[in-house]
């Protein structure tokens, strides 16, 4: 069935019901990714899709939170839409946001929020229980960083581009070829084939071991995690080489000669 902007609301629904029960579980399979899941939702023409998300939504009285820290942090893309341009998004929506990545504050830990007004007067209600406010020089700071010049995020995203480009040129001279991200700060690699059977978190350790290279075993941030170790961007082109290079070392040595909690002889077995 192919979609036909022209057929009725009916016929189009059906159209997006089945793609969604498609993809979805070939998303799951093992060895898929979060990109491929982005590319077969694409199948789905934008337009519809977000009256999809907003009808759906109203019909079960379910409000959405949307995060968009990572607004700003994109490369060979468009820029990441915001929920709150689909018209009627502000009757069911709230979209919270962060300095950290924008603007090169992290650990200042403010944000905002815009969007439905009752959610918001809850979130107030909520936020006025647990505390009183961030620092009030961090607050001034935050505001100047939004109402002042905006070259900065340019500069900001150029950094983490230029790094994105050096991290996947010096993986693949050493052996390991990483998807190169659209966005954000972070690069989401498969694990290497002769070290796949002993999951992220025993790669991660023997990288950290061997390499001296620290990154996030993908089963931390849930079971389709598995298979995957998350990269930060958060070092400059030299540090990031120099990491290239000590993986290489360490992916062009024996198996026989990694050990760290599960030997690698025993887990092809």
């Amino acid at each position: 069935m192919a979609y036909d902007s022209s057929a009725s609301l009916k016929d189009r629904f059906t159209y997006a019901r089945q793609s969604l029960v498609e993809m979805f579980p070939k998303w799951l399979r093992p060895g898929k990714t979060y990109q491929g899941f982005v590319k077969a939702l694409r199948k789905i023409p934008s337009e519809f899709r977000e009256q999809l998300q907003l009808h759906f939504c109203r019909h079960h009285e379910i409000w959405i939170l949307s995060d968009l820290a990572y607004s700003e942090i994109y490369f060979d893309v468009p820029p990441p839409p915001s929920i709150l341009q689909v018209p009627g998004a502000r009757e069911i929506a709230i979209e919270f946001t962060s300095m950290s990545k924008t603007y090169n504050m992290p650990g200042w830990r403010i944000g905002f929020a815009s969007g439905n007004k009752t959610l918001i007067g809850a979130l107030t209600r909520i936020k006025s229980y647990l505390d009183y406010g961030a620092f009030t020089p961090i607050q001034v700071a935050a505001a100047a960083a939004l109402n002042g010049p905006q070259e900065c995020v340019d500069e900001i995203r150029a950094v983490y581009k230029v790094r994105r480009d050096c991290l996947i040129e010096q993986m693949g001279r050493a052996g390991w070829s990483i998807p190169a991200p659209p966005a954000t700060m972070f690069a989401w690699a498969p694990i290497p084939e002769p070290y796949a059977r002993i999951g992220s978190l025993e790669f991660s350790k023997l990288l950290l071991e061997k390499a001296h290279v620290a990154v996030s075993p993908g089963i931390g941030f849930g079971e389709f995690g598995e298979g995957y170790v998350r990269i930060a961007l958060v070092e400059n082109e030299q540090r990031i080489r120099q990491a290239g290079r000590s993986i290489r070392k360490f992916l062009s040595e024996p198996l026989e000669s990694m050990h760290n909690v599960i030997p690698l002889a025993s887990s092809r077995n």
